[in-house]
């Protein structure tokens, strides 16, 4: 595998992820009494995007190279894989979660609250692929009869099982953590008034499962590198 083209294109994924959301978090606090937080607004609310605004245009082009270039990451990964003779099947079903991960966060950040049963689900479908990206990575990176780029060893096995167990507390914190669940609260988002607590459930799984999507990337990268 060409490990500076791996690089480079994770390095550029992150370039581009972090710019746009910087942007639009300053373009939001510009316009907004309240300061953008992670916590309480979604990414949708976020969203540049106008149909008769050209310039908004970035927006999605710059948040569809980050996760596809995330995606990328993985083609490169499965591409290796085949070239090597290694597990062929198993690196191309990982390559497809990873695109299908980030086309349910695109997707979603397209769909306001008030179209509730819409947006629960692709937040629902986000939260399943990614729960499905730890346990397929569980199961194929500690597994020592799976072959990818070369033979397993103990350490690579350890090192991922080690990673892949922090993220599975990880989201299952976000999942089941009692402590901030007033996203009820959030239904009438489009209405004049309401009240947004500052730390909004759904909210967090969201970009939280974003940041998730961004940390898969390390078992990933051990299994390549090492």
């Amino acid at each position: 595998m060409n490990n500076y083209l791996y690089v480079g294109v994770f390095i550029i994924s992150l370039i581009f992820l972090g710019s746009i959301i910087f942007y639009e978090a300053s373009r939001f606090n510009n316009t907004h009494t309240e300061k953008f937080s992670f916590f309480a607004y979604f990414p949708f609310e976020i969203n540049i995007f106008r149909r008769n605004k050209v310039s908004s245009i970035l927006s999605p082009i710059f948040y569809g190279i980050g996760v596809s270039g995330l995606s990328f990451c993985s083609f490169l990964f499965a591409f290796a894989t085949q070239k090597y003779g290694g597990s062929v099947t198993a690196a191309y079903i990982i390559f497809a979660l990873n695109v299908l991960v980030a086309i349910s966060f695109l997707i979603l950040r397209f769909i306001k609250l008030s179209n509730y049963k819409l947006h629960i689900g692709f937040a629902s479908v986000n939260v399943a692929l990614n729960l499905l990206i730890d346990f397929i990575y569980l199961f194929f990176f500690t597994n020592s009869h799976v072959v990818f780029l070369r033979t397993p060893n103990i350490g690579v096995e350890i090192a991922c099982f080690i990673f892949i167990l922090a993220l599975l507390v990880f989201i299952f914190v976000l999942l089941l953590n009692p402590s901030y669940k007033q996203w009820i609260k959030m239904v009438k988002i489009d209405a004049e008034t309401f009240s947004r607590p500052k730390k909004n459930y759904l909210v967090i799984i969201e970009w939280g499962c974003l940041l998730h999507y961004l940390l898969t990337i390390i078992p990933l990268s051990i299994v390549a590198f090492f």
